[in-house]
């Protein structure tokens, strides 16, 4: 295992040499057990990886992404009336994907779905049975994990695939609304894959976008407890540009202390924070004087990177300016040729850079921009002694794709203006939905993407 634990390194490793350094290492119980060989996170390098690469790539393009603001922008305000309502479970508010609330019953199951995948990756059996091949053959009263995922995959493809057949249902009767789904289902007869295929496809970019953007906003949430400075200055540009007005992806270009919060929540908060995946070398290679054996596993240090101080000045400070005049989005930063000036590496390297960053930005803006514009974030304050309760930013949550460890905070309308403001908004939003909370009709100006193109 080599841990690469700088831009440079990261940069000439698994990017100049991505034809080598794109493989996936053995993830025996994760792949091929709790996944069935299907899930996109740990697909190994060939035919179906690069058919689900292709396939990502054209249905989270930056003008798909781009299409997908109707929904970023109402989801914006349920979010909003979702804090107004219930300030105090503001971590459960911002994982809701498009549902009526977080205590949906497919959502949840979902939710807990993703923990528990995250848990069996995470034993010991996980890691032993990938470098002892022979112990797979293990009965399950010895390795109990291995029977725990058997059962775990079956009971997560059914959920897949009945999601899956229902999406493929209500494009039949044509009353199916534009989504990722739909396009996968719109490209299933031309590239001939099957029904799991499409739904472990269509399941992981919702793992893909879930964990990752609410765990980044969960850190930006702690960040404006703890640098209140810096809360005090986004909102001075949202009062300054935009008044009593909404903020909404269309403003964003006049918004650039806003964008650089952005950059910096997900520099400061690294929900990747060794990468999602290592990467492996499928062959034998040189670079900058090292010899990589075939095998090895490539570790992309993203938290080591991300608190250099040598990179980024006071790094342990939450400093959205860092970024003030860096107008390139996640995708055009990481693809530079500089690497110096790369933002951050959250969204990873080479060939397997993560393509839902187009979509993530959007929504990063959205949330933090509408946060910031209804409410103040401060700390909570201890019943006993008067003293305001500050969380420790050293504290993640030992995952996978990781979190601020659980923490209390204060959320409040910066007025009552604002509070009635949010509660209209949300009014005239769900004027258009239905009983089950999704659109009565398409909005204006939004279509089915042409995949088929």
């Amino acid at each position: 295992m080599v841990v690469l634990s700088s831009d440079t390194v990261v940069k000439e490793v698994l990017d100049k040499q991505s034809a080598v350094t794109n493989a996936r290492g053995d993830h025996y119980l994760g792949h091929d057990i709790l996944s069935g060989g299907e899930r996109m996170l740990l697909m190994p390098n060939g035919e179906k990886w690069r058919l689900q690469k292709k396939l990502m790539q054209k249905m989270l393009n930056v003008n798909v992404a781009q299409s997908y603001e109707p929904y970023i922008v109402l989801e914006e305000k349920a979010l909003l009336f979702d804090l107004l309502r219930n300030p105090k479970d503001f971590y459960l508010h911002t994982k809701r994907i498009r549902t009526p609330d977080f205590n949906d019953g497919k959502m949840k199951q979902f939710l807990i779905g993703l923990d528990y995948f995250t848990e069996l990756m995470q034993t010991a059996t996980a890691a032993l049975v990938d470098v002892y091949p022979i112990l797979r053959r293990a009965p399950s009263f010895i390795l109990p994990a291995l029977g725990k995922a058997t059962a775990w995959h079956k009971e997560e493809t059914e959920f897949y695939l009945g999601l899956w057949h229902q999406t493929k249902q209500s494009l039949e009767q044509g009353t199916a609304k534009p989504c990722f789904a739909v396009d996968i289902l719109k490209c299933q007869d031309k590239e001939q894959f099957t029904d799991k295929f499409g739904a472990y496809l269509a399941g992981g970019s919702m793992e893909a976008g879930t964990d990752t953007t609410s765990n980044t906003l969960y850190g930006f949430i702690q960040a404006m407890v703890l640098f209140p400075d810096a809360q005090k200055k986004a909102q001075g540009e949202l009062d300054r540009v935009l008044g009593n007005k909404f903020p909404e992806p269309a403003d964003a270009k006049n918004l650039p202390y806003i964008r650089a919060c952005v950059k910096e929540s997900l520099r400061w908060m690294p929900t990747a924070i060794i990468g999602a995946a290592p990467h492996a070398a499928s062959e034998n290679f040189q670079s900058m004087g090292y010899h990589f054996p075939k095998g090895a596993l490539l570790v992309n240090n993203v938290y080591s990177i991300h608190f250099d101080p040598k990179r980024y000045s006071d790094p342990k400070t939450f400093n959205p300016a860092r970024f003030v005049g860096d107008d390139m989005t996640s995708h055009e930063s990481a693809v530079q040729s500089d690497v110096s000036k790369r933002d951050h590496f959250v969204f990873g390297a080479g060939r397997r850079l993560c393509s839902g960053m187009h979509v993530a930005d959007r929504e990063l803006f959205a949330a933090i921009a509408g946060l910031l514009w209804a409410f103040d974030i401060t700390p909570a304050i201890d019943e006993g002694t008067g003293e305001p309760i500050l969380p420790d930013q050293n504290l993640y949550t030992p995952t996978v794709v990781c979190r601020p460890q659980d923490f209390v905070a204060r959320i409040t309308p910066r007025s009552a203006e604002r509070a009635a403001a949010v509660e209209a908004l949300w009014k005239e939003a769900s004027q258009v939905l239905n009983s089950s909370g999704q659109w009565k009709e398409i909005p204006k100006g939004m279509k089915f993407t042409d995949v088929l193109a």
